[in-house]
């Protein structure tokens, strides 16, 4: 939300400058600030009410807004204006402002600078260990779960429902195993409250129904499940593996993934150094 109000202001800056007089009126000379106490460098290119604006200022807008493109002399002009009219409006804003909310920016502003000068400092000074191509392998190897490789359970399921049967949970229960227990359930005829059907483990199962997979071999029975107003039974068809996505197509993430661990670790180990070399006083 903040980038986005900072280039409104530019453009309504750019706007308001190219379409009026540059000369200050009389509101503008009763806006008029006391000069910078430091002395004016001399890549200062203007003052708003004798705030500076330098070269470096200038040439940090220019890379912001067209990178490595080819600024023309028109282009320059508009950026330079926009920067006059930013420095003007900030000027507005910081003695019109609700002074908490000033006090919100200023924090907002240290947590920032913090975070640049954090990021610079490590980028200076620490030796990140690079990812290596073996470093991706091994995760791979020791995470195929994580793309896409997966034991898939297929199953004959045979699910009778307690409200549809209008009898006690135990007589449907034993009326269920001995229908299970026949080897072939499509040569059976089942009555309309109790249906069989073929699903995977990958799908949409109940719970109970997910942890009695885990424990039933391949062409075994399981035990009677009960879920809400159903009451389950299940034989094991076969397993399938499902392969997972190739290293080439998952290395790239793999990467990223490694090299923020390896950032993160870095900059643990930094972190740890450095407070304890310093002097905290803790208030709480």
């Amino acid at each position: 939300m903040l980038r986005m109000y900072q280039w409104l202001v530019i453009g309504l800056a750019c706007i308001s400058v190219l379409s009026c007089s540059q000369a200050p009126s009389e509101n503008n000379a009763a806006q008029e600030v006391s000069p910078a106490a430091e002395p004016i460098a001399d890549d200062v290119w203007a003052t708003v009410n004798g705030s500076p604006l330098t070269e470096a200022e200038l040439n940090y807008s220019l890379s912001r807004f067209f990178g490595e493109q080819f600024v023309d002399a028109r282009a320059e002009v508009k950026i330079r204006d926009s920067l006059i009219a930013s420095r003007a409006l900030a000027q507005k804003a910081q003695t019109e402002l609700d002074p908490a909310l000033l006090n919100e920016l200023d924090v907002a502003v240290r947590a920032y600078r913090e975070e640049r000068l954090i990021a610079a400092y490590i980028e200076a000074t620490s030796d990140i260990e690079p990812v290596s191509a073996s470093m991706v392998t091994e995760y791979y190897q020791s995470h195929l779960d994580e793309f896409g490789a997966a034991t898939i359970t297929r199953l004959h399921i045979m699910e009778a429902s307690l409200t549809g049967a209008a009898m006690p949970e135990a007589q449907l229960s034993k009326q269920l195993f001995q229908l299970a227990q026949a080897e072939d359930w499509s040569a059976i005829t089942l009555p309309s409250y109790i249906k069989q059907y073929r699903a995977s483990s990958n799908a949409q199962l109940p719970a109970r129904l997910q942890s009695a997979i885990k424990t039933t071999p391949v062409g075994e029975l399981s035990g009677l499940i009960v879920e809400q107003d159903k009451i389950l039974v299940f034989r094991v068809l076969g397993e399938e593996q499902l392969p997972p996505k190739p290293l080439a197509e998952v290395s790239a993430s793999i990467r990223k993934r490694l090299a923020a661990t390896q950032l993160s670790k870095t900059v643990k180990a930094l972190t740890e150094q450095i407070v304890s070399e310093s002097d905290v006083v803790k208030h709480y």
